[in-house]
């Protein structure tokens, strides 16, 4: 485990989204016996003041939904607590890349009703709603 928390706290290597997949899995298997030094990790990782950078990375990478669900929660603490210092070109890509997200998903919405693409959609409304509290109308008065 110490290896693969060194790995991923190494912000000058390409970030191991499989790693990250695999250490949410242990964080919420209750019986696996490595649970809580996942879940330490998981609290160190999202508390990195650079880790939102790797949001974008954790959203597409990863296959599972704890993982993904774990990126957003780390894009909506940077919202809320570092958006103001985010450079302009950054905090515009993400909020392009949530638009993108939400349009995507509403499309697929239509087809596919599963709970957790549902609930994923709902996690990334939020995420809008937050970016919108801090951008509009004056850094965003396009959006509407």
């Amino acid at each position: 485990m110490e290896q693969a928390e060194a790995h991923l706290l190494d912000f000058s290597k390409e970030f191991d989204v499989v790693l990250l997949d695999q250490i949410i899995v242990i964080a919420f298997d209750p019986s696996h016996p490595q649970r809580q030094e996942a879940n330490q990790f998981l609290v160190r990782l999202k508390e990195h003041p650079d880790v939102w950078m790797r949001a974008g990375a954790i959203l597409e990478g990863s296959k599972h939904a704890n993982t993904r669900f774990f990126g957003l929660h780390i894009l909506s603490d940077a919202i809320t607590t570092r958006w103001k210092i985010i450079p302009q070109e950054q905090r515009e890509g993400i909020r392009s890349y949530i638009m993108t997200q939400i349009l995507e998903l509403s499309k697929l919405e239509r087809v596919n009703h599963t709970q957790e693409s549902f609930q994923f959609l709902k996690r990334l409304n939020l995420v809008l709603v937050q970016i919108l509290k801090q951008d509009w109308p004056h850094a965003w008065p396009t959006f509407i």
